[in-house]
């Protein structure tokens, strides 16, 4: 899952850094598009996988209202800082970094639960263990 977001990451890094012709930046941001988009599907498995079933509606339903509020103060802090700088340069950047930060927690949060899995099910005899 933190393969694509990474790897959107480092397509902002590169429109961030270069000049740029409109075709470049349109088929740049538009793979960077579908990369962003690619790891839902797993995200949402696991946390079904994950949680115990009698929570597991609850937490997506809290994970989506906090992606609702990211995007409604992301949109508003790259509209402010396109306004402050004059320029896409800062905002590419500020939504690189965003991007890698997210990889690296997610990257983080699914070692410590590939752990905990892992020391739960020691001593029986089958591992569950579904995740990456």
């Amino acid at each position: 899952m933190a393969v694509p977001v990474s790897w959107s990451h480092c397509l902002l890094w590169f429109v961030s850094n270069r000049p740029r012709p409109f075709l470049g930046v349109i088929c740049i941001v538009s793979h960077r598009g579908g990369a962003i988009y690619a790891p839902y599907g797993p995200f949402f498995a696991i946390i079904t996988e994950i949680l115990p079933q009698n929570v597991s509606g609850g937490a997506i339903g809290l994970i989506n209202s906090f992606g609702a509020l990211g995007s409604f103060v992301g949109a508003y802090l790259v509209g402010y800082l396109n306004g402050k700088n004059g320029g896409f340069d800062a905002s590419y950047i500020f939504m690189a970094s965003s991007l890698l930060l997210s990889a690296l927690l997610t990257m983080i949060a699914v070692k410590r639960t590939k752990i905990r899995t892992l020391s739960n099910t020691e001593n029986k005899e089958h591992l569950p263990v579904t995740l990456m």
